[in-house]
């Protein structure tokens, strides 16, 4: 399958893309740091529902991101959450294998996916702990980590808020990619899922804000 994106997809990045850089200013350090092509995941901290596109728009890249299966029920919203490269999941039927191998098969066709380990947005905006899927997700996939931290979107529009903060700026920072040998302590590790989530949760709580115009 080619890796190129679909119409609907290129113009909601691009008109994503425009609206948060003219009502959130929205800015990017380290984009040299995601892989130009071939398969990836980059994995980001998770405060707002702004999150999502400020990370896809800031990565250059194509990405498939997880949508609750509850919000694909018709047949027009199944074909615009598949248009945008999102894949459903089950968030309260524990794990959903479906999703997991439709995952796995577009990571081996050389996309790209972004995650957020904690699950759930953050309800104060500070960085949650990770959860095993992820870990899960890299010991199958083999594939380069990249750490995301997005400054600001708690600010934005936080949980719990009404209705968003425009003109609070965001920015996302991506860190260095990770490749399996840094990340994957091997198949003999009984903990080895949740310390791969605690490791790339680490790496994205140590990338930093570049100048000071924004908080934490």
């Amino acid at each position: 399958m080619s890796t190129l994106p679909s119409p609907a997809y290129a113009v909601s990045v691009w008109f994503c893309r425009s609206i948060l850089q003219d009502f959130f200013s929205l800015t990017v350090s380290g984009e040299e740091h995601v892989p130009a092509e071939g398969p990836c995941i980059v994995a980001s901290n998770h405060a707002s529902f702004l999150d999502p596109p400020a990370v896809a728009a800031a990565s250059g890249r194509n990405v498939y991101c997880f949508a609750r299966s509850s919000l694909t029920g018709n047949k027009f919203s199944s074909w615009a959450f598949r248009s945008l490269r999102t894949i459903p999941v089950d968030r309260d039927g524990g794990n959903d294998l479906r999703s997991i191998r439709e995952v796995l098969r577009r990571l081996q066709e050389g996309h790209a996916l972004l995650l957020f380990p904690e699950g759930t947005r953050s309800s104060d905006g500070s960085i949650g702990a990770a959860q095993r899927g992820l870990g899960l997700l890299a010991s199958v996939a083999q594939v380069p980590l990249v750490p995301a931290r997005i400054f600001g979107s708690f600010e934005a529009w936080g949980r719990g808020s009404g209705a968003p903060k425009v003109f609070s700026p965001l920015h996302v920072a991506f860190g260095p990619a990770l490749s399996s040998e840094d990340y994957d302590p091997g198949s003999g590790d009984r903990e080895r899922h949740q310390k791969i989530s605690d490791l790339i949760m680490a790496h994205i709580g140590s990338l930093q804000l570049p100048g000071k115009n924004l908080t934490d």
